[in-house]
């Protein structure tokens, strides 16, 4: 790597965060994040791969967020990477939601799953940028569940599905399982793809020792983040009002949150009520 690139890079600190890549026009041409944002972008450099060296090749000048929280990064990283769309970044681009797997209660008590287009999405479990991905999905959870293609909106709706003939479903479209069964393991996924409390502050590192990140969620949903000095006390969803940068929501902003709570351990949560306190 030549002295001039180098010399940019190290304008990276050794932190978490977001970091940007521009070209000569000052266009940004790559996003990325990191908890050690410099490590990372010489990484880039040390790849073998042709994308790093085009990359590495219109790379002209850097920028960077520090966000203390690696989640604060990650969401930061996939929005902006919507709003800039940059040229070497193939992950998170799609901000266009095209398909969504539903679930719901038919005339008979059986909860359903159904992939529906994003638009018409009326009670989503997960939403999808592809109807390939979005089956993807459900044809997992069929699998790890045992749920039943009939049920999943997969096979006719009068049809014994093929996986009973196969053994893989327990037979609910045979009337060989009951409906309370099915239904457990139905809510069972609907569950682990849900937020476990409907309005809650996550708490995780600040951009300093005497400052914390907060992550807000409301009614099931990411609404946004901020940052205050550790001692400030919150207690209501009025409180975060100032203090939460909200932005565009993209359904794969919760999928991030639930990844990250699903795989960290270093993080607190506080549940909000939501009558202000006076």
């Amino acid at each position: 790597m030549d002295k001039i690139k180098e010399y940019i890079l190290k304008k990276l600190p050794e932190e978490c965060g977001v970091y940007y890549f521009l070209n000569k026009e000052q266009e940004i041409i790559y996003i990325g994040k990191s908890t050690n944002m410099y490590q990372r972008a010489i990484a880039h450099f040390n790849s073998k791969e042709n994308k790093s060296k085009k990359l590495l090749n219109d790379l002209y000048n850097v920028d960077f967020v520090v966000t203390g929280s690696e989640l604060v990064a990650l969401l930061l990283e996939s929005s902006e990477i919507k709003k800039h769309k940059p040229k070497y970044n193939r992950a998170r681009k799609a901000d266009e939601f095209t398909h969504s797997i539903d679930s719901f209660k038919d005339k008979n008590g059986i909860l359903n799953f159904k992939i529906v287009p994003y638009e018409e999405s009326e009670n989503a479990i997960d939403s999808f940028v592809t109807y390939s991905s979005a089956r993807e999905k459900l044809e997992k959870w069929i699998d790890e569940y045992e749920l039943c293609l009939r049920y999943c909106g997969l096979t006719g709706e009068d049809a014994v599905c093929f996986n009973h003939q196969i053994k893989k479903c327990k037979g609910i479209c045979n009337n060989e399982e009951k409906i309370e069964e099915y239904n457990k393991r139905v809510l069972e996924v609907v569950k682990k793809s849900a937020y476990q409390k409907p309005n809650f502050l996550i708490l995780d590192k600040g951009r300093h020792h005497e400052e914390r990140a907060l992550i807000l969620i409301e009614n099931n949903i990411y609404k946004g983040y901020g940052f205050i000095d550790s001692s400030h006390q919150i207690n209501s969803l009025e409180d975060c009002r100032d203090i939460i940068t909200s932005f565009p929501y993209f359904p794969d902003s919760d999928n991030l949150v639930k990844g990250f709570m699903r795989t960290n351990k270093y993080y607190k949560t506080f549940e909000l009520s939501t009558t202000p306190h006076h």
